[in-house]
């Protein structure tokens, strides 16, 4: 901000209203104010000669030679008059705020009412979006069927039963210019058998991959109690990986890597040569956690993908529905949100072929000078 705010002043001596031409862009209102407050500090110290400005005076001096510690002094006052006279020219903005002056003068082109109110709290949107989705039930028996099966699905994952929460937390995401690819891909689609195709899926690949693992690892532990062995007679007893095949049985999967300790190798069954029951125990079921290690490493990655596809998809699809549901919250309370209008200013861009100059032209500024803070946002639409 420092080098922003030197290089803002350097420009800014060029003439007296030349602060008129330049748009300073920063990321945050704290640094937009600690600019601003900059530049008017500096300009009034240079005005009054205070030492507190030396810095600044000499980076202004050895750019406009021009000029030595008297007039630009005086210049310093004028250029302070102009700019506390005429401070809504004086474009030090966040890029939000910058948007939003362009959106105002395209009210007409985009079909928003002169009255249209800029919404900037989410939270309240997000709450007013859910109560929305809730009334949606009495009239849409599908949708009220994805909900019940969401809230058994969290019962049988013994977590609370209601869903809201989570459902408000995950809401964000429709704000957030990453989904808007998403939800023009799912208009092409017919969304119901997507999300219920989806489902029978993702349930499809869970039973396969749980259902095959268990059957092995019950024959292995039905091996292994068999035997006699116990896991004294074993190297590490209690922790030899042995010791992992009933919880694997009861579905502790993250559990299985642990068998790889023993596949092939004799001398992590039993210290020094195996020998009775052990060496028996080895030929029996050695080849055995070689299927299991193996089923894993094939379907596990297909498994954990449909775990987390099912684990979201309910959520899923209630945001694509609070996706449609929020057009009729825009519609009803004549509001933009503050996620629409970076959106919405692309689209201005594009319907230029990509020329910008459009929009200077319809808000009749010419600005000559673009200055940008560092950029610390990961925003496609800013960049």
């Amino acid at each position: 901000t420092f080098s922003l705010t030197a290089h803002y002043l350097t420009l800014l001596f060029s003439s007296e209203t030349k602060y008129r031409e330049i748009l300073a862009v920063t990321f945050t209102n704290k640094a937009t104010e600690e600019m601003k407050s900059r530049i008017l500090e500096v300009l009034r110290a240079l005005a009054s000669g205070e030492p507190s400005a030396e810095t600044f005076r000499n980076i202004i001096l050895s750019a406009h030679h021009e000029l030595d510690r008297e007039s630009l002094g005086e210049l310093a006052r004028q250029i302070y008059r102009r700019i506390l006279h005429d401070y809504s020219r004086f474009a030090v903005n966040t890029i939000d705020g910058f948007v939003q002056k362009v959106i105002r003068s395209f009210s007409y082109e985009l079909g928003l009412d002169n009255g249209y109110k800029l919404e900037m709290n989410m939270e309240k949107v997000k709450q007013d979006l859910a109560v929305k989705l809730n009334q949606q039930l009495d009239r849409n028996p599908m949708l009220l069927e994805w909900v019940i099966n969401l809230a058994l699905d969290r019962v049988r994952d013994n977590k609370s039963w209601n869903y809201h929460e989570t459902l408000i937390n995950l809401a964000s995401e429709i704000f957030k210019e990453r989904y808007l690819p998403f939800e023009e891909a799912l208009h092409a689609l017919e969304q119901e058998s997507l999300f219920n195709d989806l489902k029978e899926a993702t349930e499809a690949q869970i039973t396969f991959f749980e259902g095959g693992i268990n059957e092995l690892a019950e024959e292995a532990a039905g091996i292994f109690k068999a035997s006699g062995v116990v896991l004294d007679e074993l190297k590490g007893k209690s922790k030899s990986p042995l010791s992992c095949l009933d919880k694997i049985v009861r579905g502790a999967l993250s559990r299985i890597p642990t068998l790889e300790k023993l596949e092939n190798e004799p001398e992590a069954w039993q210290k020094g040569e195996l020998t009775g029951a052990v060496a028996v125990l080895y030929e029996r079921l050695n080849p055995l956690i070689g299927q299991i290690l193996e089923f894993n490493r094939v379907h596990s990655p297909a498994y954990y993908t449909a775990k987390v596809f099912h684990e979201n998809l309910y959520y899923l699809r209630l945001m694509q529905e609070m996706a449609g549901l929020l057009k009729e919250y825009r519609q009803e309370n004549q509001s933009l949100l503050i996620s629409d209008a970076q959106n919405l200013l692309k689209g201005i861009a594009g319907s230029g072929n990509g020329n910008p100059s459009f929009i200077w032209e319809k808000m009749g500024n010419r600005y000559r000078h673009f200055l940008f803070d560092e950029f610390q946002d990961t925003s496609s639409f800013q960049w």
